[in-house]
Formats: C-alpha cells, structure tokens, sequence
C-alpha cells in the first residue's frame, strides 16, 4: 500500500459492472457458478440483488455529501448494470449507459472480460458485483490497469480484491471520491471447481491487481490460504475424534459445513463430503453431501430433535459464514446459535485476529456475533470474536 491519496476535486468516473448470474451455485449446492449449466436458463442469481444494495447503500451514503455531484457512472447495458440502476431507483446518478451484450441474452464471462476492457479505458476505478470467476474476468479484460474493487456477490470469493461486504464496498467508493484512500495490491484468484468437488483445492488463475483501500481501516478481506502438514492435519484428526465422542449421539442431526477441518469430521462418519461442500445426516443416515438450500431449509424444519452445526473458518479470510456457505444461510434461520459449533486448528486460530459473518439477515448476523468458544483440539478450546461485517 502506498501513501498516495487517491480521488480528485474533478468528475469522478466510476465504472460498474455486474455478473447478474453470480452466486447462483451456492444456494443449489454447488462449488461455484463457472460451470452452470446453461441449459437451465437462468439469468439472474444473487449478485443482482447485492448489486442493487450496493447501489442504494452508495446513494445513502453520499447523500449529505458535497460530493454527491461529482461521481459518474459508466457501466453495461441490460442486467450487467444499466437494469440494476432501475431497480434501485438510482435516479440521481449520472450514468452512461455501454452497449456490452444483446438484449434478452444471459450473460457469459466474455461479456464481463469485454465490459472491463471497455470500461477500463474511460473510467478511473472499477467496481464489479460477482465471484472470483468475475474478478478474474474484469482482471484479465482491465487493459488500463485501473484500480478494481470487488463488491461480494458471488459462491467462490477467495481473492483479496473483494470487499469485506456490499455496505463496506459502497463506504470505499464514497471515500474514494472524497479523496480518502489509497492504491494497494491485491489478487483476483480462480480455484477450479472440479478440482472442488474432488477434494483438491487447486489454483487455477492468479491476478495482481490495483485497488483501493480506505486510509482509517481495512475493508479488504485476505486471500484464502490453504494449511497442510502432518502436525496441520494431525490437528483435524484430533478434533474431529472430540467432536464424535463430545457433540454426537444417534439422534442428533448434523450439518457440516465446507473446509477441510469439517472433512476430517465427515470423514469419522464415513462420509464422503467434497472440501467446500455442506453435508447432512445423522449417525445412521446421510441425507445429503453436497445440500442445497432447498434441501437443508426441509430437512431442518421438520426436524424435531438435536441440531448441531459444524462451521470452520475458511483460510485466512476469517469468514465462518459468508463465503460458500449460502446453501446454510436459510436453515440457519430455524436454528438456535448455541447448537453452532466452531472448530478450527491451532495454527489458523493463532493467524486469525476475529472470525467473521457475512450473511443478509441481520438478525442472524448479530444472534451469531460475540465472543464464541473454538474446537482447537481433543478437549482443547480458544476464545475468538465473532464479527458481522
């Protein structure tokens, strides 16, 4: 990170862009939205609606501002921007409408590298709502080398380049035009899906990129980081052993979420669970490896009995809820927070300041925040901070 103020007293042109169908995967129980089978015909996911938050979060953010008259859009026709304007009723911006994809036509990611080439070229900064495969996209079409800012809309979001959340991503963008941040690096990282679904976390593309990053916090979350080793996973085993003998009795429904400390769990239980997947089922039965949304939300509420929930966090980036685990956000809602157990390894409890939770309700957000305990070993504990963001 430089000392470098950025933002200037001038016209501000912001580019947008939006990866309507992001998101999409998670809440059908799938690694990611890259492969989406486009036989379905789907051409809006959640990173539309994170969109539309995000543009009202900017308009009320910047409403009392003297520089409310100075920011300018330019971003995609059709659902890649110019319909997320109208639906948040973002009548007061400026906005330059750039004509990317054909109307009716669901989106692909050439037209999100070819909407960041175009843009690249007139705006100063990028703003994109999707996943990693969408940061990689704008990444790789930013000819300019502009700075790019990632607003969280999508099922993989690994890379630095994503804002901790929609209304922290929207404070960065006012801030920016108020001239309060500065260029920093940060990466755009692809992991390969299929790789995923076999229990392999594989790196599939790396960009460095510019961003921006406010000069009174952090508001970037960190790349994920994978830990391995024979004492790293000696350490799962341990936990996974306290889990079975303290947590578990035939009767007790358990749900595993993604990470490979919740494998090793899945795996005492015989359970063939992919690394990022969420699992279901009891002691005797597996009801489902791979859940969707849909299928969690039955399961959980026509279940009588326990329910104990099995969260990690994932890599560096501190997140127990909020990155790939949009398949539980909906059960999670019939579920007391107390029947949520946090497990994770020394060493990550040790590179970790606070856990993180970045969910849509706000209510679940602030049931799961506090002090919580952490499954760090057989009978061993750790205290950390549970934040919503």
């Amino acid at each position: 990170m430089t000392g470098e103020l950025t933002g200037v007293a001038s016209l501000v042109r912001v580019g947008f862009i939006v990866n309507p169908i992001a998101g999409i995967g998670g809440y059908l129980g799938l690694q990611g939205s890259d492969e989406f089978p486009l036989e379905l015909d789907v051409k809006i996911g959640p990173a539309f609606k994170r969109a539309v938050v995000f543009l009202k979060t900017v308009e009320a953010l910047i409403a009392t501002s003297k520089s409310r008259e100075r920011i300018s859009f330019l971003t995609p026709n059709e659902l890649m921007g110019e319909r997320v304007f109208s639906e948040a009723n973002a009548n007061s911006f400026r906005v330059e409408v750039v004509e990317v994809c054909e109307p009716g036509a669901r989106t692909i990611s050439a037209h999100t590298v070819y909407a960041a080439e175009r843009l690249s070229r007139e705006a100063e900064v990028l703003f994109f709502v999707g996943g990693d495969g969408t940061a990689c996209d704008v990444a790789r079409g930013n000819a300019e080398d502009k700075p790019v800012v990632g607003v969280p809309g999508g099922t993989k979001m690994y890379s630095s380049v994503f804002a901790k959340n929609v209304r922290l991503a929207a404070r960065l963008l006012v801030e920016y035009i108020e001239g309060k941040t500065t260029i920093a690096e940060a990466e755009a990282v692809l992991v390969e899906e299929r790789a995923l679904a076999n229990n392999q976390f594989k790196v599939k593309e790396v960009f460095l990129v510019k961003t921006l990053e406010s000069t009174s916090e952090r508001v970037h979350q960190q790349t994920k980081e994978v830990y391995f080793g024979i004492e790293e996973e000696e350490n799962k085993e341990e936990i996974a052993e306290f889990v079975l003998s303290e947590y578990l009795n035939p009767e007790t429904l358990l749900i595993l979420g993604p990470g490979s400390t919740t494998q090793h769990i899945a795996k005492k239980l015989g359970w063939n669970k992919p690394l990022m997947g969420i699992a279901c089922g009891t002691m005797k039965r597996l009801y489902c490896i791979q859940c969707s949304s849909d299928e969690l939300a039955k399961i959980v509420s026509t279940w009588s009995g326990e329910v104990r929930v099995f969260l990690s966090p994932l890599g560096r980036t501190g997140f127990i809820l909020g990155r790939g685990t949009q398949a539980l956000e909906r059960a999670l809602r019939c579920i007391e927070p107390k029947s949520i157990v946090i497990v994770a390894t020394r060493r990550k409890m040790l590179r970790t300041q606070k856990l993180l939770v970045g969910v849509e309700d706000s209510r679940l957000a602030v049931a799961l925040s506090g002090y919580k305990r952490v499954v760090t070993g057989y009978n061993e504990f750790a205290t950390k901070k549970v934040e919503a963001v």
